[in-house]
């Protein structure tokens, strides 16, 4: 699953020279639509201010020996906070915060548009150690809106511990390794957006463990070694959260794998499979395990038994041989799923010396065999049933044609409308276009079939801005994107809340197939409102 979580506050403070007479250190835009990375060496002068120069027929650098003066050097910096504590609580149901699938970056996007924009540097992202207003001044130009946060001042009355904002020179992770920036990030061309990895600093905010992570005011966005080098960067440019497009607002960006495979539809010999129960009490998921022991639950607790035929006795009332699989709650991402159990198994039957029942599998390609649950109640020692049903077991086969198979894909539940409070389920329903139905006199129920490796993706309609991406394409590719499984089919679950409102979007699948991955557009459209 994919969250995001837009910044609670966003600026930038510069010493910059306006029109050669003053410096704009108690200048504030805090409601500017962009945050300017800029650093000018030598490219203005200042009134009654040389440069090292002093004492030679021109200021020109040009004749210069030395380098210039520190105070003709111009600075900017970023200031952005995002609120850490609502965004454990947003995710804390469905993912525990020391998963290693739960990755948090930090995303800026680049507006440059026809400004040029330097190129080869580097920025930091450094915590702050202060907590700072953003103000409501909208003047990039001259900036003569004096108040709040500036180069001088974090707020109103209160100045920074050092000019430019102080940062927290050193912090540690939850290894106790020690660390100094966030994180940072190159830029080659200048155009890229940024996009940096903070999951370790987070994780260190949100574990009580950790001493040196205890408050959260905020980051700085600065240059690296380029702030004090002899050389110009004029200008990197981001949109902030006052930006009109809701598409290029900052934004923290998490990520974690939600999704869980059951494969009653795809079970095949000679390889382990899994499949899964929920146990519901009056609509309600309820543990097995609050009237069954907490411990050994594939001995006194929940088991699970999977039974194959004796094919000499069509009525099932004799069972040639019983697989015991190995029981466990499942976990998705970390929390445990109440009332949820898995069994694994790895059924050897080619293999078995019961050589009727592996001529058969391999004869007929699948056999039907029996599924049973049960569990102690220890209240009573009496064994209680849980479910039972049946499904097939396949022989793996190859296959003369390597060609992908065609496909046919539709969304079921998904709705035209929604709000950004839901969090929808969408099933898919998957056929394969050659495959021959044959006739019949009473009404059936098609079974969708399913792939063992599918993704989705979310993209705006009309500017094909992708919002939630094919997580298995990206630079670091992880399977917070990927398609559950269980024995109805395939489906995916998705935040509403990180579509902006208003627009029309729709869903695109991503699937391997014979060593190929596809992709199908669904072309229905649903609304965020």
């Amino acid at each position: 699953m994919i969250f995001h979580l837009t910044g609670s506050k966003d600026t930038y403070i510069t010493n910059k020279i306006v029109s050669g007479v003053r410096r704009a250190t108690g200048g504030n835009v805090g409601y500017a639509s962009t945050v300017d990375l800029f650093k000018l060496y030598g490219e203005t002068s200042l009134r009654g201010v040389g440069g090292s120069c002093d004492g030679v027929d021109t200021d020109e650098e040009a004749n210069c020996a030395g380098v210039w003066d520190s105070n003709l050097i111009e600075i900017s910096r970023g200031l952005i906070q995002f609120d850490l504590d609502a965004l454990e609580s947003e995710i804390s149901s469905f993912v525990d915060a020391d998963d290693s699938s739960l990755k948090i970056k930090l995303v800026f996007k680049d507006i440059q548009g026809p400004q040029v924009a330097p190129a080869n540097f580097t920025l930091q992202l450094w915590p702050v150690s202060q907590d700072w207003d953003e103000g409501i001044g909208d003047d990039v130009s001259s900036f003569s809106n004096i108040q709040a946060t500036n180069w001088l001042s974090c707020s109103l009355g209160t100045l920074w511990n050092s000019e430019g904002a102080e940062l927290i020179s050193s912090w540690e992770n939850n290894d106790g390794v020690l660390k100094e920036e966030i994180a940072e990030q190159e830029f080659i061309s200048g155009f890229e957006d940024l996009e940096v990895d903070i999951t370790e600093y987070v994780k260190a905010y949100w574990s009580s463990d950790n001493v040196s992570v205890v408050n959260n005011y905020g980051w700085v966005l600065k240059f690296k070694t380029e702030e004090t080098d002899q050389k110009s960067y004029f200008v990197k440019r981001f949109a902030s959260r006052h930006t009109r497009n809701p598409f290029l607002r900052p934004k923290i960006v998490a990520s974690w794998n939600d999704y869980h495979i059951d494969e009653r539809l795809n079970f095949y010999a000679e390889k382990e499979n899994k499949i899964s129960i929920t146990n519901y009490e009056n609509g309600e998921a309820k543990n097995l395990a609050a009237r069954s022991p907490t411990t050994d639950p594939a001995g006194q607790g929940v088991r699970c038994r999977l039974s194959y035929p004796n094919l000499d006795d069509p009525t099932w009332s004799a069972f040639l041989r019983e697989d015991l699989g190995t029981i466990s709650q499942v976990e998705i991402a970390g929390v445990a799923q109440t009332g949820k159990y898995e069994a694994t198994f790895t059924p050897s039957l080619l293999d078995t010396s019961a050589g009727d029942l592996k001529d058969a599998l391999r004869a007929a390609g699948s056999l039907l065999i029996q599924e049973k649950w049960d569990f102690v109640d220890h209240a009573t020692g009496i064994l209680r049933p849980v479910y039972s049903g049946s499904f097939y077991i396949h022989d793996p086969q190859a296959v003369t044609n390597s060609m992908p198979v065609d496909y046919r894909f539709t969304l079921l539940d998904l709705k035209s409308v929604y709000i950004t409070s839901d969090k929808p389920t969408v099933r898919l329903f998957i056929r394969d276009r050659n495959l021959a139905n044959e006739s019949v006199r009473i009404p059936i129920e098609l079974s969708s079939q399913v792939i063992p490796k599918a993704y989705y993706q979310i993209r705006d309609t009309n500017n094909q801005q992708i919002l939630i991406p094919f997580s298995d394409t990206l630079t670091s590719a992880n399977d917070s994107t990927r398609i559950s499984m269980d024995s109805q089919g395939m489906y995916f679950s998705f935040p509403v809340s990180v579509l902006p409102r208003g627009r029309t979007y729709t869903v695109d699948i991503g699937y391997y197939d014979r060593g190929r991955r596809r992709v199908w557009e669904s072309n229905m459209a649903f609304k965020v409102k």
